[in-house]
Formats: structure tokens, sequence, C-alpha cells
């Protein structure tokens, strides 16, 4: 057990606690909780989104995906930018409609049907533990990696970690963590790719390989 890092790690989350609830203290209401208030700052919505695209799915997985494949590796990033262009393009407009979740916004297109708008919501439902159990089991396989966990207990830690914060803060304390995340993902991301490169001779030991 590397108890050295597993405490700067603690540590870490419960900067992040104690961040989100910070920066989420005065807001009140549902639109503050889901939304963000409805008005957040573009750096802030940028940096929700990279980190929301940039996770354990594509760190681990994608990686992984792009060394078997070569440069097919691509694909997960063309079409998560090309998905939000168009998503800004196609459906920035009803936001005026002022919807708090998506299964209303979905509706909406077919007269606010209600079967839709509860059918949509479990969909959403269901593809969110997937989703959630994806990022949960990748953090996991990272910190017991990092730190000799077991991996029942890292992937614990990292679900009762993030469901803290969200919990307590809501939508506010996701975006504020989501953009320190990413600053602290690819500031690793370039240490990780410093350290493998030395550790393999340089780049021409690797093209050598």
């Amino acid at each position: 057990m590397k108890w050295q890092l597993l405490m700067a790690f603690l540590g870490y989350l419960g900067f992040m606690i104690w961040f989100g609830w910070w920066v989420s203290r005065n807001a009140k209401g549902g639109d503050n909780f889901l939304l963000g208030g409805r008005n957040l700052p573009f750096l802030l919505t940028l940096g929700t989104t990279v980190a929301t695209m940039v996770g354990t799915g594509s760190s681990m997985g994608a990686v992984g995906f792009a060394y078997l494949n070569g440069w097919a590796g691509m694909i997960y990033g063309l079409g998560g930018a090309c998905g939000i262009l168009l998503l800004a393009k196609l459906f920035a407009p009803v936001r005026e409609h002022e919807f708090m979740t998506m299964s209303e916004e979905i509706s909406y297109y077919v007269g606010a049907h209600p079967v839709v708008k509860n059918t949509i919501a479990v969909f959403i439902f269901v593809a969110s533990i997937g989703w959630l159990g994806a990022h949960i089991l990748g953090g996991g396989m990272y910190l017991a990696w990092l730190t000799g966990l077991s991996p029942f207990s890292a992937k614990l830690i990292i679900a009762l970690g993030f469901s803290i914060y969200v919990v307590i803060g809501g939508y506010v304390a996701v975006v504020w963590t989501d953009s320190i995340q990413a600053l602290v993902l690819f500031v690793g991301f370039f240490l990780m790719a410093g350290v493998a490169l030395y550790e393999v001779g340089g780049l021409a030991e690797m093209a050598n390989a």
C-alpha cells in the first residue's frame, strides 16, 4: 500500500468536496442546483465540456484503441467535436423555452407528449448508469494501480467522492470542479508522456521499438 499517494489523493478529494460546497454555497432553487442558474461563463462551460469528454473512457479506452488500430483512434475525438458543433447549431435555440431536463426538451418536438417524456427519462437514467459505471471502473483502476488499494475499495472511494460534491453543490459544483480537474488531467497527460518518453530512452528509441 502506497500510503503517501493515498493520503495525497484523499486530500485532493477532500479539497474538491470543500471547493464544490464553497462555490455553490449561495446557490438556491432548482435552476441553480440542476442548471447552474442558466448563466455559466464560457470558460466554465468549456472546462466542464472538456472534462466530460476526456475522462477515463477516452484516456484509457480510446488510447488503447488507438494503440491497437493507429490513426483510427482519432474517431472518438472527431466524433465528439462534430457532435458538439451539431448540438450547438441545432439545439441552442430551444434555450428560450427554459427546459429543466433533456426529456422535457425532446418531448417538446412531439407536442410535449408525456409518454415520450417519461420514456426518454427512463432511457437517460439507464444510459447514465452505464456511463457512470464506466467512470467509476476507470477511476478505480487508476487509483488501485497508483496506491495499491483493492479494486473494490478504489471504486468505492471514487464513487463516494464525486457523489458527495455533486449532491452537496449540484451543477455549480460540477462545472467548477470539472474545470479544475480538466486542467489537472491535461497537465498529468503531458507529464505522463514526458516520463514515458524518458523511460523508453527518447524519441529515437521509441521510433525503433
